[in-house]
């Protein structure tokens, strides 16, 4: 005859466990406990060696990523490429377009310029107006001296 021993079953899910925090959190509290102690007392020494020793690494680390970086920057995806080759062909049509329309209407103004017998020709000189009649005594104008244009 055989017998049959029964265990009671574990939930996995179980929400009480031996301890509520793992070692490893009181282990590293505590060693961080010890270096802020021992920085305190060696009027950051520990941070000093901390930083002098990690000083290397964080520097390497930049280079490295750097020159790893920057090489694989040129390797593009064939379909990304014809994207790109593709939007800026576009673009440069867009930009062919208003170049154009840019042009005409530079012709257009100086033929209205000319149908205005507006000599272009002449120097004029840009200014503001510092102060309105409403302002100043016997209704005048106050500008400043202006520049070139």
């Amino acid at each position: 005859m055989k017998t049959r021993m029964s265990f009671p079953q574990q939930n996995k899910f179980s929400t009480r466990s031996k301890s509520r925090f793992p070692k490893s959190f009181i282990v590293i509290g505590v060693f961080v406990l010890v270096v802020i102690f021992l920085n305190k007392f060696t009027f950051g020494g520990v941070s000093q060696l901390l930083y002098s020793t990690g000083e290397p690494v964080w520097k390497s680390q930049a280079s490295i990523v750097n020159v790893f970086g920057n090489i694989f920057v040129g390797l593009k995806n064939k379909q990304d490429l014809l994207y790109e080759n593709k939007t800026l062909k576009e673009k440069i049509t867009q930009l062919k377009l208003a170049s154009m329309g840019d042009e005409i209407l530079r012709q257009e103004n100086k033929e209205l310029k000319s149908l205005l017998n507006r000599n272009t020709s002449q120097e004029l000189i840009v200014a503001s107006i510092m102060t309105r009649p409403n302002r100043t005594l016997y209704d005048t104008f106050i500008i400043d001296v202006g520049r070139t244009v």
